[in-house]
């Protein structure tokens, strides 16, 4: 669908930070009025509808180059677009690894010509995620990437952790870091937590102190920088309740600390596993149900500020091998809004508000990428029924992956069409 001058007309529409009945009305890919507009060109009529600014996906796995098998530019931005995301940033481990100038610069090219939404890629902060030797930090921060992260590994060493922050800080770039303390794995990473499930199965586990121990250990890293040296620290998918408490008193003492929590951490928990079924296998895995709690109470309580959906494709042949053996991840970019209406909004357990927030203004913000709507900006907008029933099955996913266990669920929420500049996306 394309149109050049069309007003989106009687729609609720969240609007600089609040929820407002007002129309928008676009030109030339921009926002030229926003408030009561009598408009007799085309109209698209959004009664009962919500009209938000696109959301922004801080961590995703695109697979490109090295395992486009599983996921590629194109298909990636295309899940995302259904998913409401306008900007994604896009994880380092990738094929060759985006740990250099020339390797990260090719693959901005790809993306110029690929991608179908806005990429920001991470770099990695060690050579090849090694943890052994820090990327060329300042000469990495002058291309156009999200931050610095060796997320699906913890960087184990004080020293290396503590040498990323500051020189990632001093270009103002934040590090992005996937907290797992390796210390934790006597024999061995295991697939699932502690728990139910774990004690029928006898499934090797992963459990909360991997997790938190990591933060705990950044926050007195931070805490010897503090005052002292720049740096921007933000926690990878949190889950686990320690992790919260740790964060939030960092927060306390006004360190520059900011985490992100995943829709499946939000909703699901390691009870709920069928252990005959690898899409039930991630990194970090389902906890408790009383971790699930605290990440719910975190997010109305301000102390995660970022839902993000660690969108991680995998092709079916992989996810078919045993959970022990079977590769960790599922996706999320095109079911996360339905999820969290679904389990969140209409369950009354976290507001629209809260939700949109996580979604679009803090990522924004700790990013410091702007999809804001606003007068004479580019027009990035969702068009979304909040009670239409949807269902997403391995047929309707535009992602070249179908690992996630929330397939075939009726859901309900769905985004019916996604404005990207000059391009009206019904869904």
């Amino acid at each position: 669908m394309h149109l050049n001058k069309y007003c989106l007309k009687n729609g609720l529409v969240y609007y600089q930070g609040e929820l407002q009945h007002l129309d928008i009305l676009i030109e030339d890919n921009k926002v030229v009025e926003i408030g009561k507009i009598d408009y007799d060109g085309d109209i698209i009529d959004c009664t009962n509808k919500l009209i938000t600014p696109s959301f922004i996906d801080v961590h995703v796995h695109f697979r490109t180059p090295g395992f486009s098998y599983k996921e590629d530019l194109k298909t990636g931005t295309m899940a995302a677009l259904k998913g409401g995301y306008s900007h994604v940033c896009e994880m380092p481990n990738t094929n060759p690894c985006l740990d250099d100038v020339t390797t990260i610069n090719e693959h901005l090219k790809q993306i110029k010509d690929e991608a179908l939404c806005y990429v920001y890629p991470f770099s990695a902060a060690t050579t090849n995620l090694a943890g052994k030797e820090l990327v060329d930090v300042e000469g990495i921060a002058k291309l156009n990437i999200a931050g610095f992260s060796d997320d699906g590994k913890g960087i184990q060493l004080d020293k290396l952790m503590e040498d990323i922050l500051i020189k990632a800080g001093q270009v103002h770039k934040l590090v992005s870091a996937h907290c797992e303390d390796e210390n934790e794995f006597e024999d061995g990473m295991g697939c699932i937590s502690e728990g139910i499930t774990s004690q029928k199965t006898g499934l090797k586990t992963i459990n909360n102190k991997s997790e938190y121990a990591m933060i705990e250990r950044d926050i007195r890293l931070i805490e010897k920088i503090h005052g002292k040296h720049p740096y921007q620290y933000h926690v990878c998918h949190i889950s686990t309740k320690e992790s919260l408490e740790i964060i939030s008193d960092a927060k306390s003492k006004n360190y520059n600390v900011t985490c992100e929590v995943t829709p499946h951490h939000l909703i699901s928990d390691e009870s709920e596993i069928d252990i005959n079924n690898s899409n039930y296998k991630m990194n970090p895995p389902l906890r408790s149900k009383e971790d699930v709690l605290a990440m719910v109470t975190g997010l109305n309580d301000g102390t995660i500020e970022v839902i993000a959906t660690d969108h991680a494709p995998h092709s079916e042949e992989e996810k078919q091998q045993a959970i022990d053996k079977a590769p960790f991840g599922i996706i999320g970019l095109e079911l996360a809004f339905s999820l969290l209406n679904t389990y969140l909004i209409k369950k009354e357990k976290v507001s629209l508000d809260t939700i949109l927030q996580c979604l679009i203004d803090n990522p924004s913000r700790i990013f410091k990428i702007d999809n804001s709507l606003g007068i004479n900006k580019k027009a990035y907008l969702n068009v979304i029924d909040l009670d239409e029933k949807v269902v997403y099955t391995k047929d309707n996913l535009l992602s070249k992956s179908s690992n996630t266990f929330y397939l075939d669920r009726e859901l309900q929420g769905k985004i019916e069409m996604t404005i990207f500049e000059d391009k009206q996306y019904k869904w």
